[in-house]
């Protein structure tokens, strides 16, 4: 019988080789006999950990997407006032989303593989959540015009998320992703 330990590290193993498999080839492109030789388990220690591929997927979607919202926290402790912070976080969205991996996994294939009312109540849970703190924080501060959160948060949200479909896109993510800055900075300085 195997140890705990070498159970409970199975799943970190089995993430990282899904993140990886996902991110390059894709959900459909991917067999779960690939994910567990890259992660150097059996198939049925994969299925002790994840009842499908999609849950596979899923996990792999929302740890990528925590790992997204603890770079926009950084980003927004490294910032001056809220909004600023605010601002800065959601510019390092793009940064982000530049990295091949990360933009596959939550801008391409997330969507598909989850259906839409399942990726947008992730997306509530984890990324909106740190918004409208962060867009109530610039507000309670006085430095943007005090109104309702929900619609200034799914405006920038939806804003940031047409950036970075438009950035997987484009033919030159480098300028792409300078446009989207340019008027994403344009938008912030309408809120005031």
């Amino acid at each position: 019988m195997r140890s705990s330990s070498v159970r409970e590290s199975a799943r970190p193993a089995l993430l990282r080789a899904a993140h990886d498999a996902f991110g390059i080839l894709g959900f459909e492109a991917v067999s779960l006999d690939e994910i567990a030789a890259a992660a150097g388990v059996t198939k049925g220690s994969l299925y002790h950990h994840f009842a499908s591929k999609a849950d596979l997927f899923e996990a792999v979607y929302r740890a990528e997407l925590e790992r997204q919202v603890h770079l926009w926290g950084e980003a927004y402790a490294q910032a001056g006032s809220p909004w600023e912070a605010f601002q800065a976080s959601c510019l390092t969205y793009l940064d982000i989303i530049r990295e091949p991996k990360a933009r596959r996994i939550a801008v391409v294939e997330a969507p598909a593989v989850l259906g839409l009312a399942a990726f947008r109540q992730i997306e509530d849970e984890l990324a909106k959540s740190a918004m409208k703190a962060a867009t109530a924080s610039a507000m309670e501060a006085g430095e943007i015009e005090r109104r309702a959160v929900e619609p200034v948060v799914h405006l920038i949200f939806a804003a940031l998320c047409e950036a970075a479909m438009q950035m997987d896109r484009a033919d030159d993510i480098d300028a792409a992703q300078f446009a989207w800055i340019v008027e994403l900075k344009r938008m912030f300085n309408g809120l005031r």
